[in-house]
């Protein structure tokens, strides 16, 4: 911001009388607030990823119990495997 105002305002040896400098600083806290508000919104989506990701995933050192159904729905009774093996 102060790259702008030094543009805009500082060439030809004159400054921003106070009411526009005060507009300049008022721009540059809101950005300053947005870009902080911006970080903190990727720093909490990346939270909820990762907590949603270890909650869908299987306890280690244990197979996720899945009902039979899911592999062999599709299949006709005499395609199926006996429950013994």
């Amino acid at each position: 911001m102060g790259r702008i105002e030094h543009d805009l305002c500082y060439h030809g040896g004159t400054s921003l009388p106070e009411d526009l400098r005060r507009r300049f600083a008022r721009i540059a806290a809101l950005l300053e607030v947005a870009d902080s508000e911006f970080v903190a919104l990727r720093n909490r989506i990346g939270e909820k990823k990762k907590t949603l990701q270890e909650d869908l995933a299987p306890p280690k050192g244990r197979i996720a119990q899945v009902p039979s159904t899911s592999f062999f729905g599709g299949l006709r009774s005499s395609e199926r495997p006996s429950p013994g093996g």
